[in-house]
């Protein structure tokens, strides 16, 4: 209730190169995200976003999501709590190396892949601020 709550992520174990395949995986887990009551998956990597070309470049690779090394989606409506990410890494549209250098230093694991589809989850503070010392006080005997 009082804290940010960090979910434990879920990635495929082969690589994503294919644009069907890429759009297939994302189309399924909107359609589960909306049945379970989330908001459906919003691009962060599509033109539509209004980013400027050169951020678009710098944050997935290109402008044209057919060249993007990078596909990030959320899924999240402002009013709940927990926020979904949906993102798909294809170092096969990675001509510099720059996003496999990034993908391999945010692993954890250095068993983990660094090339595919992944899902990820956190939750924030349940409790507006001002009811923080109510709900402290009222927990106090458990």
């Amino acid at each position: 209730m009082l804290k940010q709550l960090t979910f434990e992520g879920w990635t495929t174990n082969e690589p994503v190169h294919d644009l069907k395949q890429k759009s297939d995986m994302l189309a399924t887990a909107n359609e589960v995200f909306m049945a379970n009551n989330a908001a459906g998956l919003i691009s962060m990597n599509e033109y539509e976003t209004g980013l400027p070309d050169a951020r678009m470049k710098d944050l997935y690779g290109s402008v044209k999501p057919e060249e993007q090394a990078i596909w990030e989606y959320l899924s999240w409506d402002g009013w709940q709590p927990t926020r979904m990410y949906a993102g798909i890494t294809d170092l096969s549209r990675d001509p510099t190396g720059d996003f496999r250098a990034a993908a391999e230093a945010r692993r954890t694991n250095p068993d983990d892949p660094v090339d595919g589809f992944t899902l990820d989850a956190y939750s924030t503070p349940l409790l507006a601020e001002g009811d923080v010392n109510e709900f402290k006080e009222r927990m106090r005997g458990y």
